[in-house]
């Protein structure tokens, strides 16, 4: 009944959009890492918390 190539490209969609998010996820913590070790030795953690 389904289309063969409809449901790949509907899952290769989902795969490509999963990956994204998991990328950015990552990427985004990476960042917060890089900025609290960055500020740490001179802001306090609550204002650094605040900038994040």
């Amino acid at each position: 009944m389904l289309d063969f190539g409809l449901v790949l490209i509907v899952l290769l969609i989902l795969f490509v959009m999963l990956t994204n998010l998991i990328y950015g996820f990552l990427a985004e913590s990476q960042i917060r890492k890089t900025i609290k070790g960055m500020f740490d030795q001179y802001v306090p953690p609550a204002h650094i918390d605040s900038m994040l």
